[in-house]
């Protein structure tokens, strides 16, 4: 799904204008767009908290009727729902959600059940009492005026009417109970018949594949649409107007065909034709990659709404999006991987989120390395690095799991990178398997992270703990510093030294492989080494000196990284910014590293590092002295020379040798 609109994106439409494909470039991230309020989203910590919805019983169908007024803005709306009794209900009564809609009657067979409604819950109780195993049946009918979030929820305007299944201000996320009495979370999958009665002139686009449209006398038309497929409720959709209808269609290898329903409002139709051209390459590309098609059809829906969301088989898509140039592929391919990845395989919990949103973005990231080569591929690759170290910086630091926000950067883009690392470690052909893997195991159901992480494991024969506990259960990312140097090999040839630091604070050591590329004259050889301790130096010896060492040539892992071979030559004289930057005072642990180098010509000349605070004052000096040319680096742990810690504020480090001074900002918070 996308993020709410802002002020921003007319900037974005300005830096879009006449660039088809900036966005498959990865020059602006789409996935700043499909929930636009990412942001500002309140933290959501799992399926609470009205789990008492559903207990004992496991929903097997919705059979939903609907008259939706454009005038008034109601619903009239019959509901039968056929559930199995699981558990014992001591009290024979039955929970669902449903928010500001009355229950006009609830009945069973001939027998009506007694029914109230108390704040988001509807409480039904069976007259006669359940059994365990029973299957049972009841018909709600309800009506009223349905709500929204401002993202998610039942939205009704003259021209249209549509729901949106997530909210970005709601916990839980799940909106349909804004509009349908359900077992309203993530795990409730059941199979879906959806009726809706509107004026005539009017289509109804929803989940699964159109049966009949039953043409009544009243001018009014009932378009019958059935979900063959077990779908989450936050899945369930309509979308209601004078659309506009355009078919395309993916022919498989076998020859077997796929409809491609979409719905759009006449004046955009032909910018829709545009957008939507290569829907049927992107369907043929993931199947490939995840395993087949999973439903019976796909469409897009376009509505006023803020962003996109990916209801199964069929997805809400903004008018925004829809500009004729295919400057938003990128968040048409996001909402369809969603089809494997949120709808087929669906999230068990709400704190699994990663499985929906990160896979959706690392799924339009490898589309544009089908359809766009490598160099627009990194290029969308480090558009999310560049989003995920913003949000790190500004919001806060949080682990993917359980995420304190669930529409940002770290559910997404970090999300991302996490499956490209993956990637990285078990090599392309098995992490593709993988994929497949976990489809299959789990395709029309639930599965948490565990469940990802264990067919991660049985395809690879790897035990992967390791990597799923830092990138998803720890916060941050590695910060490195890499130096190189060449020297001669006794006794023969040239001896390399590579010598790595971890430096990040408020995140764990790392543990990763790490590809190092060594450049001769005419070849690179690719070295992959294994980076897991705060400092380590690696030897290899060669017949010759190499041009250049490169760290993560291939860039699969998320960092930053601090090359101080090839920064400065020898002879410059620079002050880096130090780092960490702001600096976190308070662990004893913890330093600002600060690096420079000094010139030869200038030996004579004493070399001064000292640090100022804000009123001109000398708060520690570092050097002061004559010291040999080339690089150096010092460290302060935010303490002055007369042995205190320095209050929180700005401090100014400053490096001077001869007439030459150079300055750098460092901000300590406590």
């Amino acid at each position: 799904m996308n993020r709410k609109f802002t002020i921003l994106l007319s900037l974005i439409l300005l830096l879009c204008w006449k660039q088809p494909f900036l966005f498959a470039q990865g020059l602006i991230s789409v996935s700043s767009l499909e929930k636009p309020v990412r942001s500002a989203s309140p933290a959501i910590p799992g399926n609470r908290p009205d789990d008492r919805a559903g207990r004992g019983i496991n929903i097997l169908k919705y059979s939903v009727y609907l008259e939706p007024s454009f005038l008034t803005k109601s619903l009239y709306g019959k509901c039968t729902l056929t559930f199995e009794i699981t558990d014992a209900i001591p009290d024979s009564t039955v929970r669902l959600n449903l928010v500001n809609l009355k229950v006009d009657s609830v009945t069973s067979g001939d027998r009506s059940w007694a029914f109230f409604q108390k704040d988001s819950l509807l409480f039904l109780q069976s007259p006669t009492g359940f059994q365990i195993g029973d299957t049972v049946s009841v018909t709600i009918v309800y009506q009223g005026y349905p709500t929204n979030d401002s993202f998610g929820g039942y939205f009704a305007t003259k021209r249209i009417i549509y729901t949106v299944g997530e909210g970005l201000y709601t916990q839980p996320p799940s909106m349909t109970r804004r509009w349908i009495p359900s077992v309203d979370r993530p795990d409730a999958k059941a199979l879906l018949k959806m009726t809706v009665r509107v004026p005539s002139g009017n289509i109804v686009g929803s989940n699964g594949l159109l049966v009949k449209v039953i043409h009544n006398s009243d001018q009014t038309d009932a378009f019958v649409w059935q979900e063959d497929f077990p779908i989450a409720p936050y899945l369930m959709s309509i979308g209601i107007s004078k659309f506009a209808r355009f078919n395309q269609v993916y022919v498989n290898a076998s020859g077997d065909t796929l409809p491609i329903q979409n719905f759009v409002y006449p004046e955009d139709s032909l910018k829709a034709v545009e957008d939507f051209k290569n829907l049927p390459d992107m369907i043929r590309f993931f199947s490939q990659k995840f395993g087949p098609y999973p439903f019976k059809k796909y469409g897009m829906l376009e509505a006023p709404m803020g962003g996109a969301m990916e209801h199964q088989t069929l997805t809400t898509l903004s008018s925004f999006l829809i500009t004729g140039d295919r400057r938003y592929e990128g968040i048409i391919a996001h909402e369809l991987g969603h089809q494997w990845w949120g709808d087929c395989v669906t999230l068990a919990d709400w704190g699994d989120i990663w499985l929906n949103e990160g896979f959706a973005t690392y799924s339009d990231a490898l589309y544009t390395e089908h359809a766009y080569g490598e160099k627009a591929f990194r290029a969308k690759m480090d558009g999310f690095a560049a989003l995920y170290f913003r949000e790190d910086d500004t919001v806060g630091r949080f682990p993917i799991y359980d995420p304190q926000k669930m529409w940002g950067a770290t559910v997404y883009e970090k999300g991302a990178w996490v499956l490209h690392m993956l990637r990285g470690v078990v090599g392309d052909s098995v992490f593709f398997e993988i994929m497949r893997s976990y489809r299959s195991s789990f395709e029309y159901g639930n599965a948490t992270i565990a469940d990802f992480q264990q067919a991660a494991e049985s395809v690879s024969g790897e035990d992967l703990d390791w990597f799923f506990h830092e990138w998803l259960f720890e916060a941050g990312y590695p910060i490195y510093q890499f130096r190189w140097q060449a020297k001669p090999a006794n006794p023969g040839g040239t001896e390399v030294v590579l010598n790595i630091r971890q430096i990040q604070t408020k995140a764990p050591l790392f543990r990763m492989p790490i590809q190092f590329g060594f450049d001769f004259e005419d070849t690179t050889f690719i070295k992959t080494i294994h980076v897991n301790q705060d400092e380590q130096n690696f030897h290899f010896t060669f017949n010759g000196a190499p041009s250049r060492v490169v760290f993560d040539p291939n860039q699969f892992v998320l960092k930053k990284l601090y090359n101080l071979s090839t920064l400065y030559p020898p002879e410059e004289f620079r002050l880096l910014q130090s780092y960490p930057n702001p600096f976190y005072a308070g662990e004893s642990s913890q330093k600002i590293i600060i690096v420079f180098w000094t010139r030869s010509k200038y030996s004579q000349y004493y070399v001064q590092l000292k640090i100022y605070n804000s009123l001109g004052q000398i708060e520690r000096i570092l050097v002061d002295g004559k010291i040999p040319p080339g690089y150096h680096e010092r460290t302060w742990r935010a303490w002055s020379d007369e042995g205190r810690p320095v209050p929180a504020g700005v401090y100014f480090c400053v490096l001077t040798q001869g007439n030459e001074t150079q300055t750098r900002k460092i901000v300590v918070v406590r």
